[in-house]
């Protein structure tokens, strides 16, 4: 068996690596430099423990995309998870592998040109990717009769909450999770030039290369009143922590943050420092959610989620 801990962080360090060398080709407007995926399986969910069935899915435009379903014995909701920009959902497991146990199915998705997914990662295409995870996800959900929910992590923060901004998803969906994400495309571009003291110079007119479109802060605004979980750690050295701040700040009224420690992604994979922590305060918010939900009231954020911006 591999060991798994191993991989918590690793898209981490990829995404930390790929930001500065995207900085030098930015002159050639290239959004697309964002995604960094990898074909390679890493890890298996079966010999992690997990109940798993492969999950074939379409997007609108036909590009056939490759999932994982892991399965709870008595599933209390659903949630549909997307992960960051680098490698593919067999590294990214580990953020979510615990979540069968506590009583939620899991469906992983991998966009188009990651893993076994068809076709190659662009932009505006791969918010199908996204929209297909969530159909199958609401459609598990039904069936089941059980909410559902959505968590992004990174760019997969990004890319959920420009489709879940759309209708009809606001609507049907319980909650959204958005872990460790950037508030804009162009902002995360110039903070990565930043770092280079080469580029530094050149950061502001350099960004402006970046699409200003599909931002997260702009997207939240259009969620109107589903409950939204923003979570980012202090320690973040790729995603700057004001990034979660500026996403918490430009959302709605139905919003909690919660300020994590950790490296990039790491807050609820295997080395989060304060990982068990950071796990039940999400579990805590989902359940929050559901019976918000059931019961046609707002949800509330219990400590240590705040309902106001933090200090």
């Amino acid at each position: 068996m591999r060991n798994w801990c191993c991989t918590a962080t690793s898209s981490a360090r990829r995404f930390a690596a790929v930001l500065p060398l995207a900085g030098t080709l930015l002159l050639a407007g290239c959004t697309n430099l964002f995604f960094y995926p990898m074909r390679q399986q890493v890890l298996d969910p079966q010999e992690m423990g997990l109940a798993k069935r492969d999950v074939a899915l379409r997007a609108a435009d036909g590009v056939q995309l490759f999932a994982w379903h892991l399965q709870a014995q008595r599933p209390r909701g659903v949630v549909c998870f997307f992960h960051g920009n680098a490698e593919n959902i067999s590294t990214h497991i580990v953020n979510v592998a615990w979540l069968p146990e506590a009583g939620y199915d899991v469906l992983l998705v991998d966009y188009r040109g990651y893993g076994a997914s068809q076709g190659k990662a662009t932009f505006p295409e791969v918010f199908d990717d996204v929209r297909a995870g969530l159909d199958w996800c609401l459609a598990r959900g039904h069936e089941a009769g059980v909410p559902v929910f959505a968590l992004g992590q990174s760019l997969g923060a990004a890319l959920l909450l420009e489709a879940v901004a759309a209708d009809p998803y606001r609507d049907e969906l319980a909650a959204v999770v958005a872990d460790s994400g950037f508030s804009s495309y162009r902002r995360i571009a110039r903070d990565a030039l930043s770092g280079s003291w080469l580029l530094w110079p050149l950061q502001y007119p350099l960004s402006w290369l970046v699409t200003g479109k599909h931002a997260p802060e702009q997207a939240v605004r259009r969620l109107g009143e589903l409950p939204l979980l923003v979570m980012h750690s202090k320690d973040d050295e790729v995603v700057p922590y004001a990034h979660g701040l500026r996403i918490f700040a430009a959302a709605g009224s139905s919003r909690c943050f919660l300020a994590t420690r950790g490296p990039h992604n790491a807050a609820l994979g295997p080395r989060g420092p304060q990982r068990e922590a950071a796990r039940g305060a999400l579990l805590a918010f989902l359940a929050e959610a559901a019976g918000a939900r059931a019961s046609g009231r707002p949800a509330a954020c219990a400590a240590p989620l705040l309902d106001q911006p933090p200090d």
